[in-house]
């Protein structure tokens, strides 16, 4: 079950890359805060950091609200987080 998983996400990503690619991607911003999108991520994955004897920790004091996609940042933090912790 795991495996498929594991496949199923390779594949998603496989699909994403080819939309972006393609230009198929339609990007959702707004004005938001990054805490919105990093501290959530960061409560999800404490657990897997843990038990991988790593620390995951940001910070960004004073930082504004900007305009960016949240859904689309935090795909592509939870890739990046992820891996990172699947390697460390």
């Amino acid at each position: 079950r795991r495996s498929c998983s594991q496949m199923n996400e390779r594949l998603e990503s496989l699909l994403e890359v080819a939309r972006l690619e393609t230009g198929k991607v339609r990007l959702a911003p707004r004005h938001a805060r990054l805490d919105e999108v990093v501290e959530p991520l960061l409560r999800a994955f404490a657990p897997r950091a843990e038990r991988a004897g790593v620390e995951l920790r940001w910070s960004a004091p004073g930082l504004p609200p900007f305009d960016f996609d949240p859904a689309r940042l935090a795909q592509a933090l939870e890739n990046l987080v992820g891996n990172a912790l699947k390697f460390a």
